[in-house]
């Protein structure tokens, strides 16, 4: 993993810095103007987006992004609902469907990553992003939270491409994605935190990684969009946000490509994860 500062304690040093020097912009009294707070934050994101994790973590990313699309590809009841989502019940129907769909990617996670991937519980709340004052979240469509759930709102915010996307189950599917890999970059935090996780781990550095970002309050929050562009934010470049859509996204993508194309043959099961890491006990993942 490539580290900008030379050491993960300076890396989280100077990032720490940059964000307390854009809040005291903000903050002050009067605020600073916005020319003023943009090229400290645009400097913040290019300085996170040099956080660059192993060739191996972002392998088996691709590899449990393209496994979990083709499981859900060969289900009946993936399907099925994909045709009657916007009518279905957000508790009687959605929830166990997207759960069942959860536990599923947490078992692909837990087999890539070498680490106990426990699935987080979905559930669906209500935030009217459309009505935001300032734009700032009008995209939210879900969140992971500290409880470990996975929360998706029953109003999320139009595109042109799906105007209503509490009736797009690709949408939906893109949001869980999406925010379980948000839980597993934290399983590998706490694998650290638990000792768990020991050096010859190939993906110990990016353990240890998530462990301080959590650790030093370091995680950029996307309040910080509203001093930049989208791919200039320095939330959006940060190693776990840039993984997590990088997932949500790539899942999507095949699924909406699969859908549009409507293909006659069923896809090939996906390659298990290669290199397949051995750790631990008879090369069990860690718990």
């Amino acid at each position: 993993m490539d580290i900008p500062g030379g050491s993960l304690s300076n890396y989280f040093a100077k990032s720490r810095t940059m964000l307390d020097t854009i809040d005291s912009l903000v903050t002050a009294n009067p605020p600073a103007p916005k020319d003023e707070v943009r090229p400290v934050a645009e400097k913040l994101g290019d300085f996170v987006l040099a956080a660059r994790a192993s060739e191996h973590y972002f392998s088996q990313l691709k590899a449990v992004r393209q496994q979990f699309a083709d499981w859900l590809l060969a289900s009946p009841e993936f399907h099925e609902n994909l045709a009657n989502w916007g009518e279905m019940d957000e508790e009687t129907q959605k929830i166990p469907f997207l759960q069942s769909v959860i536990n599923k990617l947490a078992e692909f996670q837990s087999a890539a990553l070498n680490v106990k991937v426990t699935p987080a519980p979905v559930t669906y709340y209500f935030n009217d992003s459309d009505n935001s004052t300032d734009g700032f979240m009008n995209y939210k469509i879900g969140d992971y939270t500290d409880a470990d759930l996975i929360g998706i709102n029953t109003k999320p915010p139009a595109t042109p491409n799906s105007p209503d996307r509490s009736k797009d189950l690709l949408e939906t599917i893109r949001t869980i994605a999406h925010e379980q890999w948000h839980f597993a970059n934290i399983s590998l935090n706490r694998a650290v935190w638990g000792d768990r996780i020991k050096e010859d781990h190939p993906l110990y550095t990016e353990a240890v990684y998530f462990h301080n970002t959590y650790r030093e309050a370091a995680y950029i929050s996307a309040a910080y969009d509203r001093h930049t562009d989208p791919e200039l934010s320095p939330y959006r470049c940060q190693l776990d946000e840039r993984s997590a859509f990088k997932f949500g996204d790539g899942v999507y993508n095949i699924l909406r490509d699969h859908v549009i194309s409507g293909p006659q043959v069923r896809p090939e099961p996906a390659p298990r994860p290669q290199p397949r890491p051995q750790y631990g006990e008879q090369g069990a993942y860690l718990h």
